[in-house]
């Protein structure tokens, strides 16, 4: 492969070769990776005590869980030699929405998680001023 392919717009929608030996077994064990990686995630997600944080931990799951299996999905369609759904095209789509999805994830670790912890500190504290509730 020639580094100035990408630039080629019939690079992209050609049908590519299937894929043999070693480059399929990468392809394999990186997309497996991703799901066992969320599967993990998801138990994890259950012995937290941190609702906060098991939060991010069923997001990040989540997001790494459906890459996975588009992934796979991807490399399936390559293996029998679908012509719309084994383009390589669909693998850059794969790679920037694995980017957007994980922005969105950091950004709520970033910045909404702070915005959180502080506003349940906040109704902690002022809790304590005010009448509890009888039975």
């Amino acid at each position: 492969m020639q580094l100035s392919n990408i630039f080629n717009v019939s690079y992209w929608f050609n049908q590519p070769d299937p894929a043999h030996g070693w480059l399929l077994w990468l392809f394999i064990g990186f997309f497996s990776l991703f799901v066992c990686a969320g599967i993990a995630g998801r138990v994890a997600m259950h012995q937290m005590d941190d609702s906060i944080n098991r939060e991010v931990i069923r997001r990040a799951s989540k997001l790494v869980i459906v890459i996975g299996l588009l992934g796979m999905a991807w490399l399936f369609f390559r293996q029998q030699v679908v012509p719309v759904f084994a383009w390589r095209l669909w693998l850059l789509v794969w790679l920037l929405g694995l980017v957007w999805w994980a922005a969105a994830v950091v950004k709520y670790l970033v910045k909404r998680v702070p915005q959180i912890r502080f506003e349940q500190a906040e109704k902690a504290r002022m809790a304590k001023y005010l009448p509890k509730e009888q039975r």
